[in-house]
């Protein structure tokens, strides 16, 4: 599945959610996070740690090229330690 480059973190989490066939309750189980976390990623009310990102990139089978833009990756860096 290919996006636009310019699709942000939410927009794409939420594609790449449906594409799996996953429900937000499914692909929390799967990266060990609660599914109102998935909903609040999705929804842009919360911005994912870069340990999240790992996580959501396992459960989702993709590189973190696929779920994130360079610029965000940075900024989720930035708040690796909470």
């Amino acid at each position: 599945m290919r996006l636009k480059e310019d699709e942000p973190f939410p927009t794409r989490l939420f594609s790449w959610r449906l594409k799996r066939g996953l429900t937000q309750r499914e692909l929390g189980d799967l990266a060990g996070l609660h599914w109102m976390t998935i909903s609040r990623l999705e929804s842009g009310k919360a911005r994912p740690f870069i340990r999240t990102i790992r996580s959501l990139c396992k459960a989702l089978d993709l590189e973190s090229s696929q779920l994130i833009k360079e610029t965000e990756y940075a900024e989720a860096h930035k708040n690796k330690g909470q």
